[in-house]
């Protein structure tokens, strides 16, 4: 069964169920689950998948047209686009009474990379009036960058004949959750922490087994299937490895400000805000805007941090020690550089999961306060996980215990000083510890109608 798709899986049948012909552009990140979602979707239609390679147009058509002729249909061995697409009509020819004929092309950023003729076959095949009625086609890509920044102004007008634009999202920590199909909180957090949500990640974590465990044998061992992950996602789409891994390293380390970065690199501001903003392209890397309240004086301005799980924890503990990795075994490795700051770092990871909670709430209409913005103050002195407003900026406030130990009452009160720091009425104050609470704050929350404790191994 596929967890979490709901949504996009009612896009797709919405557009497969029009009388009109449909061309829909699907693309994620890869691990998303873009193929899963396309054979789930796939069940009990018609289906003819095709799969562009970077090649050149002629070895293209060749190789597909190898497949058609596979299937009973006579083409010749070096088509051009239209008539390949012409001889795909002849595979649901006879079917006149038997619904709509779904085209998926994966990976479809090849063939319009490497040809003009591509899309204009595609726009014609779809405009015949033969096929009218009777044909779907889906394009899916895992190269967001391009589709989101080159790909209308690569095709021109052929942009018109397009539908809809699918995106496939990260997974919630909740369908996490659902995918293990357990109750410990705890490793789903910890998991959650370092694969964020990508389920093609999640695939790769034994839930039975404990965090060193799975570091080591995913990471660390030899030949380990995440040992280079952190280079293979900018590898595929950008040059100049070198200085896309030297800011990401840096930023891995906490170096959040462009003066920081320019400090630390030695490259000009100019240079690292283009390459900054190609990497916020692939969605490895966002700017975090503090929430804007009456005062901002005490916020940050503008932060860079490494918005993807998996790529952070490679480049803040494999990158700087890969030396060490042919040196020393996978549980030695482990030991002198991660053990220490393990647990740490995954307490970085709350944040995200407790605005999810309050999300899920929010959107159910269960909490006190209805919230139609909502986002993270970042402060100088520190950060509110979550600040949540009405339209009469009624507020509500998130606090993630990251310490270590259970939430204190100086705790408490250190988060209310922060919010009156960022000119935010505390009036509710959710707060989240994984380590408990003391009595006194059990105590404080009895006492004051507006605090309440949620306990994050209980989500």
């Amino acid at each position: 069964m596929l967890i979490g798709r709901s949504h996009e899986l009612d896009y797709l049948t919405n557009y497969y169920n029009q009388a009109d012909n449909s061309l829909i552009v699907l693309y994620g990140q890869k691990g998303l689950g873009v193929s899963s979602l396309l054979q789930e979707f796939a069940k009990e239609k018609d289906v003819v998948r095709l799969c562009a390679s970077q090649c050149s147009p002629r070895q293209q058509c060749y190789v597909w047209s190898k497949k058609i002729r596979n299937q009973g249909i006579s083409i010749g061995e070096y088509p051009d686009f239209s008539a390949l697409f012409d001889a795909i009509s002849e595979l649901y020819a006879g079917q006149k009474d038997a619904g709509k004929t779904v085209l998926v092309i994966e990976d479809f950023h090849w063939a319009v990379r490497n040809s003009d003729d591509f899309m204009n076959a595609v726009t014609a095949f779809l405009a015949d009036e033969e096929n009218k009625g009777r044909l779907m086609i889906i394009l899916a890509s895992n190269a967001i960058g391009w589709v989101e920044n080159t790909f209308i102004s690569k095709i021109g007008r052929n942009a018109f004949a397009i539908s809809g634009f699918l995106k496939v999202k990260p997974m919630s920590f909740l369908d996490m959750v659902c995918f293990y199909d357990t109750n410990d909180t705890k490793k789903c957090i910890q998991i959650y922490s370092i694969a964020g949500g990508n389920p093609g990640y999640w695939t790769r974590f034994d839930i039975k087994s404990d965090l060193k465990t799975n570091i080591c044998r995913l990471f660390l061992e030899q030949n380990s299937v995440f040992a280079s992950e952190g280079l293979n996602r900018i590898s595929d789409e950008l040059r100049e490895l070198s200085v896309y891994g030297t800011i990401l390293a840096s930023l891995a380390e906490g170096r959040e400000k462009l003066n920081d970065l320019y400090t630390h690199t030695g490259f000009s501001r100019a240079k690292i805000s283009v390459y900054l903003k190609n990497l916020m392209s692939l969605e490895l890397v966002e700017k975090v805007f503090s929430y804007e309240t009456a005062d901002n004086r005490n916020s940050k301005k503008g932060v860079y941090r490494i918005c993807d799980p998996l790529v952070q924890f490679w480049y803040h503990f494999i990158f700087p020690h890969s030396d060490e990795l042919g040196v020393m075994c996978a549980e030695e490795f482990y030991d002198t550089y991660i053990a220490e700051e393990i647990t740490d770092y995954i307490s970085a990871g709350y944040g995200k999961i407790c605005a999810e909670y309050l999300d899920i709430l929010n959107e159910r209409g269960k909490l006190p306060v209805q919230y139609t913005r909502h986002g993270e103050w970042v402060g100088k002195n520190g950060r509110i996980d979550v600040v949540g407003q009405d339209a009469k900026r009624n507020t509500l406030l998130g606090f993630c215990n990251t310490s270590g130990k259970a939430l204190d009452l100086a705790m408490v009160e250190a988060d209310i000083a922060l919010a009156k720091e960022a000119h935010l009425r505390p009036e509710h104050c959710f707060f989240f510890s994984a380590d408990g609470f003391t009595g006194e704050v059990e105590a404080f929350a009895k006492r004051n109608d507006g605090v309440y404790l949620v306990d994050m191994n209980d989500l």
